[in-house]
């Protein structure tokens, strides 16, 4: 029965699409239907890349086409027995395409510093049977010179999409956790065995990271990954970076940056691309 009202949510989104978005009616129907399904301990279902996925009620509209491209890309970049590490994993909308995709014989290693979020990737693995084939961490991705840093987590929503490492004093928007981090190079080392796709997306700690993954960069560890690097140009500054120094780190370790489709960015706009060894 549970799972039966789980997969009306598509019908829910549908009907209550009749309405105009910033409707009265729409929002309280909206907030019922969650309401509904929480108070029950009912999952909602949800499309991902064509497949029927449980997940929390506060993630039931989802878009199905949610950065369809680029989720296809990835998607398409993974094999069954291969190894995927993604990095700021969120609630876990990569982890659960590239469990699905690794199948029994690979493995999804993947990194959430948002106790939050955490929490919410862990459930939405076990919801949909694919807890064994991810290894999750609660832990922060860094250049590997200290062993934990600040995190800031949205005070209101602790689950937000813009939680990152924090470079500047808070301003009262975030809470501030102390987390513990290490660089992608110390785990190649501890894991033995090196990744082939990495999913990156840190909110403006690109470079802070891919710095400590020179050594995978350069072949270190055995065959060099492809990464999916989502780019945050109006905050990278804020580790002392910049998008010029990102772009000379991937040229130095002879990486070529593909976009993903034809409005997809470059390491000097926002959104992701492909950096694929030369």
């Amino acid at each position: 029965m549970k799972q039966f009202v789980g997969r009306l949510n598509p019908l829910a989104r549908s009907l209550g699409s009749l309405a105009a978005s910033h409707s009265p009616l729409r929002k309280w129907a909206s907030k019922a239907w969650e309401a509904l399904l929480t108070s029950a301990g009912i999952d909602a279902c949800i499309l991902l890349h064509q497949e029927p996925t449980r997940v929390l009620p506060k993630w039931r509209s989802l878009d199905p086409n949610y950065e369809a491209e680029t989720v296809a890309s990835f998607a398409d970049s993974i094999t069954p027995g291969a190894t995927v590490w993604d990095v700021g994993a969120h609630v876990g909308i990569f982890s659960l395409i590239a469990a699905r995709k690794v199948g029994n014989s690979g493995k999804v290693v993947a990194w959430e510093p948002s106790p939050d979020a955490f929490v919410h990737l862990k459930y939405h693995l076990k919801a949909n049977g694919l807890e064994e084939r991810v290894e999750c961490f609660q832990e922060a991705v860094n250049d590997g010179k200290t062993p934990e840093t600040v995190f800031g987590v949205d005070s209101k929503n602790g689950t937000s999409f813009h939680n990152h490492i924090r470079s500047t004093a808070t301003d009262g928007t975030y809470r501030e956790l102390k987390v513990r981090c290490r660089s992608l190079d110390e785990w190649a080392d501890i894991r033995k065995q090196p990744p082939d796709v990495i999913k990156m997306d840190i909110e403006g700690a690109e470079v802070f990271a891919l710095k400590g993954a020179m050594g995978l960069l350069r072949g270190d560890f055995g065959k060099r990954p492809r990464v999916l690097l989502s780019v945050h140009p109006a905050s990278i500054h804020y580790y002392g970076e910049t998008c010029g120094e990102l772009a000379a780190l991937v040229k130095d370790h002879r990486y070529e940056v593909v976009k993903i489709h034809s409005g997809s960015g470059s390491l000097f706009d926002f959104g992701e691309v492909w950096l694929n060894p030369a």
